[in-house]
């Protein structure tokens, strides 16, 4: 049909405004008209064409085609001007930009991050950075190198205040997480004790015995044997002693005590074994339990800890009161062997000289500090043998907690911060609460906090994955990203020429987020005009500025480059006439793209007394320039907002607009503490975007119902597509094809720029995304798993009388994983069959597929 009919339903995001193309042209033109007669010759009432179009050379056909190629030409950008004017459907950024303009609204350049470093020093003198200290990043493949210079003077070292801050005069500490004093190193089911330090004098098959810490009487003991000792080393505390044991008594009474000793070196003796009436030799007397050893032994003193073992497994600890050498006899009197010794054999007396000659024998007489008990004191000669003294223990050291392998806040309970304590032999430095420092693990990752009232270092929440050891940085520099360029001449005055525009040599100016906010809303720029020597002042709009006001504005134009705008004389000043007399200062280098923690640490110019960088913590803040898609929604949004949130849209739009901030999404959530509904925002995509976000909402926000600002989560996934693909077409070129469409970050159906928070995707895109590529037939296969835990991805079905938790493994089939057991379970009966195809990351969340995480296969044809 030509010409073709225009309709262009709302909502659409193209504009079909074209009557016709060449094809219908040409094919309209070489048809006559009812009126046409030129061509034609009328006989007996009847007219004929006499014309017809010819196969070749015929010159009225390309008369024609010429008509029909002009035609098809006007028609396309007649469609292509349509789609430019309006903002829904304008493709071209500078489109974009022009029609937001019409709003005053501003398109944010882009944006550099900031940062915070530590400097370690090499001395204990004090020196200063100065500001635009500037640090390099290392880049990784196909990135280039980025600059980050100090905003301020910053004052490096710390005073040692004691001999063991000394080690603290670079800067860094050693630190591990707080003691818990009251988890004891001994607990059910433990076999194996820890010491620090070097191994003691403790041997294998070493009898050891443990009391809890600095008490005269315990109630709590335990006696073991040495099965091994290992000596190791502990990443956070140094040297330490692995003991392996065999218990000898029970240890349950110890596993509520958190200071514990071990003793090692006790020696054996057996109670007198020579003749002697029964309750003779071990016996209570004045209420103090005595006992008299078979053999001399010395060194006794008031209070020490023996053991009495009066079978294999009866072990009884005791304190000595005092000890006396006292001589008995072998041979006692009344004993005539080999008759048994009666009741009336006292060892203390010798025997009759006239019968035996006497065999005195020295030993030593023990006074107890408590009475025996009665099970103990019926000794019965018979007994004696198996009855023993273990004795003379000396000190091996502490028994220690080992900190955990590695440090999060798992370690901690729910809602309870990480907090960390200087290593054993470290001290903090003298420095006031709220003192900001930065923690780096073994491997370079790190994180942030602040010393509190308690001397002690709070970390910042979330706590990453650390693995000790961990060292804590106190000497930190506050960097930005961005160049420094100084006194670049712009060009002349001219008192003239209203509204003079100099063009920056570098692109993209710096831009960040201070006070003042002399760009636009929540950012200002880096640039600093002199005329004449005099330095003017950036402001965002002329308007209402006086003629003799000395301001200028930045704008950046559809290639990226910042401009310089004076004034007309009406709204801000001329520029005077001089030559060369415009001068700027500035730095340039933004976007979103960071270095990598542990990357940012290249010195460009060495400084005297700085030893090295370190970067524990990434960077963050950072932003593209507002690409065409956000300028699309955020635009209407910001004029309906007139700088006031309201509604949930209105917090979104606002936040939406801060620095650093990718995404955003705003919800009502039930707060249960305060029992209403309350606004929360969602902001991604890393805590410098959040501080942002909260900086704009406050300027907007009813300070009495201020809305929650939370973090958004990034929840990783995998993607396994296999693909049936047209055998004429090459492969990889539909392959990389279907990776384009799935995952360009601005177009790509999960593309980073494109996923928004809270946005659930279904097998159903998937399928559509990948079939719209030329060349794919048909999806053969769909697999779509999270790469984190599974309980990140958890819904729950509701069935009679019971709950059954599934886990978003691999939602595409009917049978998938339990969170709770792992196994494969049959989805209910009666649950929603859409909710197998359907992906959600949950509110607050957002659904992040790198680029390695989508596989992609043929299947067979």
């Amino acid at each position: 049909m030509h010409p073709g009919v225009i309709f262009n339903p709302p909502g659409r995001n193209i504009i079909e405004y074209r009557v016709g193309n060449y094809a219908s042209f040409r094919h309209a033109l070489l048809q006559s008209s009812a009126e046409e007669i030129e061509l034609s010759i009328t006989v007996n009432n009847i007219t004929p064409p006499i014309w017809h179009p010819g196969a070749h050379g015929d010159l009225a056909v390309q008369t024609v085609e010429w008509w029909a190629y002009l035609a098809d030409i006007l028609t396309f950008y007649n469609e292509r001007i349509a789609t430019q004017a309006y903002l829904r459907t304008a493709d071209l950024p500078e489109s974009v930009n022009r029609l937001v303009r019409l709003l005053g609204y501003r398109p944010r350049p882009g944006i550099g991050a900031k940062g915070v470093l530590a400097a370690l020093a090499s001395s204990s003198l004090p020196f200063t950075l100065p500001a635009g200290f500037a640090v390099q990043s290392k880049p990784g493949p196909g990135k280039q190198p980025q600059v980050f210079e100090l905003e301020t003077d910053a004052t490096i070292g710390i005073k040692p205040t004691s001999p063991a801050s000394l080690k603290t005069s670079s800067g860094a500490v050693s630190v591990q997480p707080v003691h818990d004093s009251t988890q004891p190193p001994i607990q059910e089911g433990t076999t194996t004790i820890v010491l620090k330090g070097a191994p003691p004098a403790v041997k294998k098959d070493d009898m050891v015995l443990i009391l809890p810490k600095n008490q005269i009487r315990p109630a709590a003991f335990a006696v073991a044997n040495v099965a091994a000792v290992r000596p190791g080393n502990d990443a956070s505390i140094g040297a330490i002693t692995r003991i392996e044991l065999n218990w000898k008594s029970r240890i349950d009474a110890l596993d509520s005590v958190p200071d514990l000793q071990l003793y090692k070196g006790g020696q054996l003796t057996q109670v007198w074994q020579y003749p002697a009436s029964d309750g003779k030799v071990i016996r209570n007397v004045n209420q103090a339990g005595t006992i008299d050893l078979a053999s001399l032994v010395r060194g006794f003193k008031s209070n020490d800890p023996i053991v009495i073992q009066a079978s294999a497994a009866d072990f009884r600890l005791f304190a000595v009161k005092s000890a006396t050498e006292a001589v008995w006899y072998a041979n006692p009197d009344k004993y005539d062997p080999p008759d048994p010794v009666g009741t009336n054999v006292d060892p203390s007396v010798p025997p009759d000289p006239d019968k035996h000659i006497a065999i005195p024998i020295p030993h030593t007489s023990l006074t107890l500090a408590e009475k025996l008990p009665d099970e103990l004191v019926t000794d019965r000669q018979a007994d004696r043998a198996n009855f023993f003294v273990w004795h003379s223990w000396t000190e091996a050291g502490d028994l220690i907690v080992l900190p955990p392998p590695t440090v999060d806040e798992t370690i901690v309970p729910p809602g309870s911060a990480v907090v960390l304590e200087p290593s054993f032999g470290a001290a903090f430095p003298d420095v006031p609460a709220g003192t900001k420092v930065l923690v780096e693990d073994a491997v370079g990752n790190g994180a942030s906090g602040m010393i509190n009232s308690d001397g002690k270092l709070v970390l910042d929440s979330p706590v990453p994955l650390l693995i000790p050891p961990l060292r804590a940085y106190f000497n930190l520099l506050s960097v930005s990203r961005g160049k420094t360029v100084t006194r670049e001449v712009l060009g002349s005055g001219n008192a003239a020429i209203p509204g003079q525009d100099f063009v920056l040599q570098n692109s993209p100016v710096t831009y960040l987020q201070p006070e003042d906010s002399r760009s636009g809303d929540n950012y200002s720029s880096s640039v600093r005009v002199w005329v004449n020597d005099v330095e003017w002042t950036e402001v965002q709009s002329f308007f209402g500025q006086p003629s003799n006001a000395q301001v200028f504005i930045t704008h950046e134009d559809d290639q990226g480059k910042t401009h310089v705008i004076f004034g007309d004389g009406e709204f801000g000043t001329r520029l005077p006439t001089g030559v060369n007399n415009i001068v700027a200062s500035y730095r340039y280098g933004s976007g979103a793209d960071t270095p990598a923690p542990g990357t940012l640490t290249v010195v460009l110019k060495p400084q005297p007394g700085l030893q090295s960088i370190r970067n524990p913590v990434a960077v963050g803040g950072g932003s593209d320039p507002d690409p065409p898609a956000k300028l699309r929604r955020l635009a209407p949004r910001s004029v309906l907002t007139f700088n006031r949130a309201v509604s949930a849209d209105d917090y979104e739009a606002i936040a939406s607009q801060a620095l650093g901030v990718t995404r955003a999404k705003a919800g009502l959530v039930f707060d249960f503490l305060e029992q209403r509904p309350r606004v929360t925002v969602w902001v991604g995509d890393d805590a410098e975007a959040v501080k942002a976000a909260r900086v704009a909402i406050a300027a907007a926000a009813d300070p009495n119902r201020f809305p929650a600002v939370l973090l958004a989560k990034g929840v990783q996934v995998s993607l396994t597509i296999s693909l049936v693909i047209d055998p004429r077409r090459n492969d990889k070129s539909v392959l990389d094809a279907v990776r384009v469409a799935l995952l360009d970050p601005d177009k790509g159906l999960l593309g980073l720029n494109v996923l928004e928070i809270g946005q659930p995707i279904y097998d159903s895109q998937l399928y559509a995304a990948c079939v719209a590529v030329p060349g794919v037939l048909a999806v053969k296969r769909l697999e779509f798993s999270s790469a984190e835990s599974p309980k990140q991805l958890d819904f729950t079905v509701a069935r009679a009388r019971q709950q059954t938790t599934l886990s978003l493994q691999t939602s595409r089939k009917s049978n998938f994983s339990s969170s709770a057991t792992g196994k494969r379970i049959r989805r209910p009966s009666n649950s929603n069959t859409c909710m197998e195809h359907r992906h959600d990351p949950g509110a607050g969340a957002f659904f992040i597929l790198p680029n390695e995480g989508l596989t992609l296969s043929l299947e067979a044809r």
